[in-house]
């Protein structure tokens, strides 16, 4: 599975993770539960994609 990820810059006073999941044939993989910890506080956001394969992980505390 590869997964592309984008996120806000680093200045922002909240961060997101945009991005999706596709399989070896690059063809979208929905249902894919994606999840980002935050290392210095264990606070974790959960995103499904869609059935795009699409994801956001939307209102983060930007860190580490």
């Amino acid at each position: 599975m590869f997964v592309l990820v984008a996120s806000a810059p680093a200045l922002a006073q909240e961060a997101a993770i945009l991005g999706s999941a596709v399989d070896g044939t690059k063809a979208a993989v929905p249902g894919v539960t994606m999840t980002a910890t935050m290392i210095d506080t264990g606070r974790a956001a959960v995103a499904v994609t869609d059935e795009r394969g699409e994801y956001r992980l939307r209102h983060l505390a930007p860190g580490r």
